[in-house]
């Protein structure tokens, strides 16, 4: 004896749950999948109401139509379609013209388009947390709480995934071997994550450490798309959210040279965003008698808020590698390395060491300040990692 058929052999209740119908809802933005028409307005009086109709490609009833015996859960998200009165019977009294296979594709390629909209609103990130703490003011492990906050202000959100970078070094930065070792160890981490952070739809940065560090980084997440990068803000009830989402700042460069020389191979270049670099804590590098060509990136407005917004971050770079770093290397055909002198915002170290260019710049010299002695060399950017 043939056995019987599930469908048979089981009751299924006409009643589509409950659960079912607010997926349905949910996956079509209440819309009819066949002509897109707003299943939750009167057209006639403009109210909200509830004029969807959900339809099923393989029916509930033998009698129904594109009805199949093999189907044994018809109330299945799969098997449903929210439409408008009008296209529901129209599939349902022309079955033969509106086969399941057309109705599936049509349900698979409306549903794929709600969902791609609603993905280009919201930017699924994974948080990049890198605190190598110059003050006890600096420590932010305390503030990873607020990130996807912030994130979601930005048209982010957090994909539940955070890759700290740690520093056990902390509080030995004036050691002449910090920098190397902190070197190492942040490109260890880097790798040991470099395959999560790859498949990352973007990838959000939240840094605070002494600014060679911050270039470091930058220098090796170099390879990476879709990289945000986010400052840290003395004031707010988000300390790391943009103040502005516009350009706030202008950024210009002086020169202390007025031709290149052949001779010269290395230039000094001062960046004074968040506070004005003094020239007699900038060494001498050249053994010259002459003094070292240099070059200041200065901004008009000078501290902590040098930088207010993503714009004024892309503004600056801009500036950096168009007006400075394209100057230097068409006025000095010899050069073989930049000194760079920083005091900046947090985010703008990073976002330079991403610029860095390894198959065409010459070596970056980084130099860190100390209170009582002025610019030390800290590390180099320089070929590939």
């Amino acid at each position: 004896m043939e056995m019987e058929n599930k469908r048979s052999t089981q009751k299924v209740s006409r009643s589509i749950p409950e659960r079912v119908k607010s997926a349905l809802w949910s996956i079509t933005a209440g819309r009819c999948e066949i002509c897109c028409k707003k299943l939750y307005i009167s057209d006639v009086t403009g109210s909200l109401v509830n004029i969807s109709q959900m339809a099923h490609i393989k029916a509930f009833s033998p009698k129904g139509p594109r009805y199949s015996d093999e189907e044994n859960n018809p109330h299945q998200l799969d098997n449903l379609l929210l439409l408008c009165a009008e296209h529901h019977k129209m599939i349902d009294s022309d079955p033969d013209d509106f086969p399941v296979d057309w109705l599936i594709k049509q349900k698979k390629e409306f549903e794929e388009k709600v969902d791609a909209v609603i993905d280009t609103q919201r930017i699924k990130s994974s948080i990049l947390s890198f605190n190598s703490i110059i003050t006890k003011n600096d420590e932010i492990k305390n503030e990873e709480a607020e990130f996807p906050k912030v994130l979601l202000f930005n048209d982010n959100y957090f994909d539940g995934n955070i890759y700290r970078i740690n520093n056990a070094l902390s509080g030995i930065e004036h050691d002449p071997m910090y920098y190397d070792l902190m070197c190492q160890s942040m490109k260890q981490q880097i790798e040991k994550i470099k395959i999560p952070l790859n498949s990352s739809e973007t990838i959000s940065v939240f840094a605070i450490a002494p600014q060679p560090l911050l270039l470091y980084l930058g220098y090796l997440l170099n390879d990476e798309t879709n990289i945000k990068i986010y400052q840290r803000f003395r004031t707010g009830n988000l300390k790391w959210n943009w103040e502005s989402s516009e350009i706030t700042n202008n950024f210009y460069v002086e020169q202390l040279y007025t031709d290149g020389n052949e001779i010269d191979t290395e230039v000094n270049l001062i960046l004074s965003l968040s506070a004005e670099i003094s020239l007699d804590r900038i060494p001498t590098f050249s053994n010259q008698e002459d003094k070292v060509p240099t070059l200041i990136l200065r901004s008009d407005r000078q501290g902590f808020d040098a930088i207010k917004s993503n714009e004024d971050v892309n503004e600056y770079i801009s500036v950096f590698r168009n007006l400075v770093v394209e100057k230097i290397r068409n006025d000095f055909p010899n050069l073989k390395c930049i000194n760079i002198f920083p005091a900046t915002p947090v985010s703008v170290p990073v976002r330079m060491g991403m610029n860095y260019q390894k198959n065409i710049d010459v070596e970056w010299k980084i130099f860190n300040q100390q209170t009582n002695v002025g610019f030390i060399y800290s590390l180099s950017l320089k070929g590939e990692v």
